[in-house]
């Protein structure tokens, strides 16, 4: 395993995952969480009726820094450049 690495990195990792909510009028609502695995906390929380890729795009602009994001290659639209 590389539990070393994961040790030495886990401050940089970050979690991301949707899951749905049905709620009391039978329609659902789509959830989107992005957590920090160092401290497992939410970094961001989303909720949508109708999710879509410009939108989950959207939401990790708004999780992380600016600079993290020039790092990563996101542009401020959440488009990969």
């Amino acid at each position: 395993m590389n539990l070393p690495f994961l040790a030495a990195h886990r401050h940089d990792i970050a979690a991301v995952d949707f899951f749905l909510v049905p709620i009391l009028t039978f329609r659902l609502l789509f959830g989107f969480v992005i957590l920090r695995h160092d401290r497992r906390e939410p970094l961001h929380i989303g909720v949508t009726d109708q999710p879509t890729a410009t939108w989950a795009a959207q939401q990790i602009v708004h999780a992380f820094p600016e600079s993290l994001r020039n790092a990563c290659g996101l542009a401020p639209d959440g488009i990969a450049v």
